[in-house]
């Protein structure tokens, strides 16, 4: 017991978890914060979006170039939905939103071996990735 301005307060502690529930609640709580957040790691490495690759532009008789690029890959969800017919699948693939091009010079030894010439390659790649239905892949393509 205790005084505190004119009054008198009591603590009761019967009801108060012991040290080793206090611990076991404080470590429960640490791992679920733990997984979430590995979960969450796992899950966006694996979500789509653009990432590093190298690319080997070729041309005919020119000497291959290996240039760093860009490029979009990982899992979309895909919807199902219910149609007069039945049950109609929409395959939601990732791919590039929006592109940039740049320009690669490539060698290329003249036949007669009398020297080079240059060549100049365009090549496009991806500024930003998103997951849309990969019908919208194939009409890009066209």
């Amino acid at each position: 017991m205790y005084h505190g301005q004119d009054q008198l307060y009591s603590v009761d502690y019967t009801n108060m978890p012991s040290t080793t529930e206090r611990y076991g609640i404080y470590w429960l709580l640490t791992m679920l914060v733990l997984i979430a957040v590995v979960d969450s790691t796992r899950t966006s490495r694996l979500a789509c979006r653009r990432h590093r690759i190298r690319m080997t532009i070729a041309h005919k008789d020119c000497v291959p170039k290996i240039v760093p690029s860009f490029g979009c890959s990982g899992t979309c969800s895909s919807n199902d939905r219910l149609s007069n017919n039945g049950t109609v699948s929409s395959s939601i693939c990732c791919h590039e939103d929006q592109s940039r091009s740049v320009t690669v010079p490539l060698i290329c030894p003249r036949f007669d071996g009398s020297g080079f010439t240059r060549m100049r390659i365009r090549v496009h790649f991806p500024v930003s990735c998103k997951c849309a239905p990969c019908d919208d892949l194939e009409q890009q393509s066209v």
